[in-house]
């Protein structure tokens, strides 16, 4: 549908060529891409780049917590991943209580400009978590701090809670594995102050 229009909406109305009334409920609860497909379109999702894309709302739905069932369309005009509405009301029993991106190993390539953290929280994922007076540190492998830039601390109902950070100087062309170790503290989790602290480990594939 989205293609026979050559233009791509989370509302598409009626008035569309090839309207199904089925598909357009459905695209409310897509992420949807323009100009990319196949997994490329998956990359950009990860990505987030521009302003627009600050919270990550795209790679946070992706990557829930309490997802279950994905369902991916493409043409070479586009993409749409049914992501949104297929949700669990329980975490799984091995969550690790929280999501981080780049998660703790992860090839040269798919290393992005963001970095994102999200607190799976076993009581509500819309509310109880606070990133308001988190700070975030990073030291690579011999120590050395690296600098960062918190750009949100997300609260807005969608997905998991997530802070969302860029660090500066992130070697992705090494020849050997690149360690970065991360740390969270002062995350407010349903009244409760918690610290985390996790590795990266970049690797050329």
């Amino acid at each position: 549908m989205f293609d026979a229009n050559d233009e791509w909406s989370h509302n598409p109305p009626s008035s569309w060529s090839c309207y199904d009334a089925a598909a357009a409920d459905v695209g409310d609860d897509c992420n949807v891409s323009y100009g990319t497909f196949g997994p490329e379109s998956i990359n950009e999702w990860m990505k987030e780049l521009g302003s627009w894309n600050s919270k990550v709302i795209h790679r946070r739905w992706i990557l829930f917590s309490r997802a279950k069932d994905f369902g991916y369309g493409t043409t070479p005009a586009g993409s749409a991943l049914h992501c949104i509405a297929n949700t669990s009301s329980l975490l799984p029993a091995s969550s690790p209580g929280y999501v981080a991106y780049p998660p703790k190993f992860i090839p040269q390539s798919l290393v992005y400009d963001r970095w994102s953290f999200s607190v799976t929280n076993s009581v509500s994922f819309y509310s109880g978590v606070d990133f308001d007076n988190t700070e975030i540190s990073m030291k690579d492998a011999s120590g050395n701090e690296v600098a960062l830039t918190i750009i949100e601390r997300t609260d807005n109902g969608s997905a998991d809670q997530t802070i969302v950070w860029e660090p500066s100087g992130i070697e992705i062309a090494a020849s050997s594995d690149v360690v970065y170790t991360v740390k969270l503290g002062n995350v407010l989790v349903n009244g409760e102050t918690k610290d985390y602290e996790y590795e990266v480990t970049i690797f050329k594939p």
